[in-house]
Formats: C-alpha cells, structure tokens, sequence
C-alpha cells in the first residue's frame, strides 16, 4: 500500500520545527542517562554538548527510530481512516 502525501509549504516547515526540537529532547534524554550511569547527576537542559560528545552516533539511531516509529504510527492510523472511509463509500 502506497501512501500519498499531499502537504503543503507550510506543512513541510512544520515538520522540520517539530522534527528539530524531537531532536532536542533526544538529546537532552541520552545526555542526562549517560552522565547520570557515569557520574550520578544530571546533565541539565542544554542539548548542545551532544554535538561533541561521544554519544552523537547514539542520539542520531534513537532520534531516527522514534521518527520512524512516530510516522509508521500515524501512516498506520491514516490507513485505517482510509479504509474506513471507503468502505462507507460503497
């Protein structure tokens, strides 16, 4: 099954805000879990040392996953709806 996108400018935009502050928190999680196994405290809310950290390659297949799992999720859901939909067509 093929799903068609039909989004516009604005949407496109919208979705490279969300997908850059998702990347945030990813970072922010991985940070704190990491320095908090290492050293027993929390990183903070700053994201930025991710960039030159270790735990770059880390952060980059945990965001990757969960925007797969988040857009398989609603390409499930959107399917479904469709289906629906057809179906009260006929």
């Amino acid at each position: 099954m093929k799903l068609k996108f039909n989004l516009e400018s604005k949407d496109w935009l919208l979705f490279g805000i969300l997908t850059f502050l998702w990347f945030n928190i990813v970072a922010l999680i991985v940070l704190n879990l990491y320095q908090y196994a290492n050293e027993g405290t929390f990183n903070g809310l700053n994201p930025l040392p991710i960039f030159t950290s270790t735990q770059l390659f880390s952060t980059i297949i945990l965001w990757i996953g969960s925007e797969a799992a988040m857009v398989l999720s609603i390409k499930n859901k959107l399917s479904r709806k469709n289906r629906m939909m057809n179906h009260l067509d006929k």
